[in-house]
C-alpha cells in the first residue's frame, strides 16, 4: 500500500515541478529575449544620441549659413578694393600722395616688362585669383622725410606691399637714397 503524501510533501513536489518547468522555459525562451531587448535598448540609445547630434547640427545650420554669407560679403568688399587690371599710372597715383606728404623726391619708378604673375598661395590655375606685379621705387630725401614717407606708404591701400628696402647715402650729406621693391596686386 502506498502511503498518502502529506500536505507539506505535495507543496514541495509542486514547487519542484514548477521549477523543473520554469527553469528551462526561462533559459530557452525568456533569457534570449531579454538579451535581445538589452541589445535593442543599447541600439535605441545610440540612435537617440545620433539623432540629438544631427538635431544640434541642423539647429546650427542657419547660423552657419549666415556666417558663410557674412564671409562672402566681406570677400566681395575686399575684392572690390583690388583692381582688376594693372596700370602703372594707377600705382604712380597711389604713391604720389605718399611722396608729396613725405617731402621726398621721386628719382625713378620702374615697372618690369613681364605681365603680373600669380601671387603666392593664389588659385590662379583655376581662372580666378590674385596676381602680383613687382616694381621698384627710388626716392631721395633727408632721414626725417624718409621716415614720414614710409609712414604714408604704410597706410596706402593693401593692394601694395613692400618686399625689399635699401638705404644708401645720397649725393649730398644729409640726403638718403631709398630703393624700395614693391608689389601691386590685381585680381585675375
Amino acid at each position: 500500500m502506498r502511503r498518502r503524501l502529506t500536505r507539506r510533501e505535495i507543496v514541495v513536489i509542486a514547487i519542484a515541478a514548477v521549477l523543473a518547468l520554469a527553469v528551462p522555459v526561462y533559459l530557452f525562451l525568456f533569457r534570449p529575449k531579454l538579451e535581445e531587448m538589452a541589445v535593442a535598448e543599447q541600439l535605441y540609445a545610440a540612435r537617440v544620441r545620433e539623432y540629438q547630434q544631427v538635431d544640434a547640427t541642423a539647429r546650427r545650420f542657419p547660423q552657419a549659413q549666415a556666417e558663410r554669407q557674412a564671409v562672402a560679403d566681406r570677400l566681395a568688399v575686399a575684392e572690390q578694393r583690388i583692381p582688376r587690371t594693372f596700370e602703372p599710372a594707377d600705382v604712380a597715383l597711389l604713391l604720389a600722395s605718399a611722396i608729396k606728404a613725405g617731402g621726398v623726391q621721386l628719382v625713378e619708378l620702374t615697372f618690369p616688362e613681364t605681365p603680373p604673375a600669380p601671387a603666392a598661395g593664389s588659385t590662379s590655375g583655376q581662372g580666378s585669383g590674385v596676381l602680383e606685379a613687382p616694381f621698384s621705387l627710388h626716392v631721395r630725401g633727408t632721414f626725417p622725410q624718409a621716415v614720414q614717407f614710409l609712414r604714408f606708404v604704410e597706410v596706402l591701400p593693401r593692394v601694395l606691399s613692400i618686399d625689399t628696402m635699401t638705404f644708401t647715402a645720397g649725393p649730398a650729406p644729409p640726403l638718403l637714397e631709398i630703393t624700395i621693391g614693391m608689389k601691386a596686386y590685381v585680381l585675375q
